[in-house]
């Protein structure tokens, strides 16, 4: 998932983000005008990384938020924290094609060496046109 840096309608510089320098190769950040609260948290800061948008918050340790949202900690023990929580595990069937389409959307918690001393969390999305049966 990515947004354009330019002034399309729904392109960062119209809605006032302001890209920052990137925390890694595999993510993208902006600065929002305005803060957004977040699960309780407020944040200005969002990154994108492949089919995922997160919220990047001044939380160090993820292990409270991880347990009110439902997500374990698949990397406990080891001082980071990455997991999630299954939201919709669907297939979809066009009756009129018989083209099928497979949706998977969870909930992810993390925290990132990209993003020393923070926690993100957001949505990760796959989905998939599958041919007819």
């Amino acid at each position: 998932m990515s947004v354009s840096d330019d002034d399309s309608p729904g392109g960062a510089k119209a809605r006032g983000w302001v890209r920052l320098p990137p925390p890694s190769p595999i993510f993208s950040a902006y600065r929002l005008p305005k803060p957004l609260n977040v699960f309780g948290q407020t944040t200005s800061t969002v990154a994108f990384k492949g089919s995922a948008m997160m919220a990047v918050l001044d939380l160090p340790d993820a292990t409270a938020l991880g347990a009110a949202q439902g997500v374990t900690n698949v990397l406990a023990g080891t001082g980071r924290f990455m997991g999630e929580r299954l939201v919709d595990d669907s297939t979809r069937v066009d009756p009129e094609s018989g083209f099928r389409f497979k949706n998977r959307s969870s909930l992810k918690i993390t925290s990132h060496p990209a993003f020393p001393g923070k926690t993100l969390i957001g949505c990760e999305y796959d989905g998939q046109l599958q041919p007819p049966a």
